[in-house]
């Protein structure tokens, strides 16, 4: 089942794209990255409204604690946060310094302060699905035989097809059948876009990184760049590695004020075709909220 929460992990496995036609422009891509992170925008409101049906489906056919998970909002708005800047060093009352709590809580008083993702197959990597893990599959993605399936042509992907079924589908029927292939296009845009431009804003900035990095290692912190503080930082202490932190990023030259000029700048080198898929989009959210308020 090529759904779009399977797709996305697909395309962020990739490297940045350029495109043969040209570059996008880089104010018009920071206004629609600025949509993405909106709770309030259209495109959010689209977002949610597919999710909603779906949940409801799913509570249907006896899934009632079932969550859209991860949901294309939620993953599109955190993927443009995250991605538009570094990680924020705040200062806590008590005057130490922190982080920001999506990554603050990877630090913990107990326990070293990086996710050994290479330990993946000690969690289950490999054990069969359950009973109940099939069910919820099936009522979510329907039967084989009863799959759809979707053409669609998108950024850093090419043309795919997708193919729909179950509860996925149902929720699409808010949509019209060209709709369809618009949205998934557009969320698979969305919520991979923000990534792409991280990798091109860093390729980019590699001397001011690795002088980042040595100086980090002079504090007894061996990490590549501030992206990865949360996942290979080895102190539980997280006020001992921001401090660390907020002083290397200055002894490089102001590391913030780098990469948000290199985001930018990436923006304007990445796949041209960016900008009208997103257009897309947020002119199909706009209508639908639109048919959705008239209702």
């Amino acid at each position: 089942m090529w759904d779009i929460r399977i797709l996305v992990g697909l395309v962020l496995a990739g490297g940045l794209v350029s495109s043969a036609c040209g570059g996008a422009d880089p104010a018009e891509v920071a206004h629609l990255l600025d949509n993405l992170e909106d709770p309030s925008s259209d495109v959010q409101f689209l977002f949610g409204a597919i999710e909603r049906e779906e949940a409801a489906c799913m509570a249907e056919k006896g899934f009632a604690d079932y969550n859209v998970d991860p949901s294309a909002g939620a993953v599109s708005a955190l993927s443009a946060t995250k991605a538009r800047r570094l990680p924020e060093i705040v200062e806590f009352p008590d005057g130490k310094l922190g982080y920001e709590e999506r990554i603050a809580r990877h630090f913990d008083e107990d326990e070293l302060a990086y996710l050994d993702y290479d330990g993946m197959e000690d969690v289950g990597e490999g054990v069969p699905p359950t009973e109940d893990e099939i069910a919820v599959n099936v009522a979510l993605m329907g039967e084989r035989d009863d799959w759809t399936r979707v053409e669609v042509d998108a950024p850093f992907v090419g043309a795919v097809g997708q193919v729909i079924g179950g509860c996925i589908e149902v929720s699409y029927r808010l949509l019209s059948e060209d709709e369809v292939s618009t949205y998934i296009a557009g969320a698979m845009t969305a919520t991979n876009l923000p990534s792409r431009l991280q990798q091109g804003a860093l390729e980019e900035m590699r001397t001011e990184t690795d002088a980042w990095s040595a100086c980090m290692a002079e504090n007894g912190l061996e990490v590549a760049h501030p992206f990865k503080i949360a996942v290979t930082s080895p102190y539980a202490d997280q006020a001992v590695v921001a401090a660390a932190d907020k002083q290397c990023r200055e002894a490089a030259g102001g590391l913030d004020e780098i990469y948000g000029r290199q985001f930018f700048n990436a923006s304007g080198r990445t796949d041209g075709d960016v900008v009208p898929v997103l257009r897309n989009l947020q002119a199909l959210a706009s209508s639908f909220r639109d048919r959705f308020d008239e209702s």
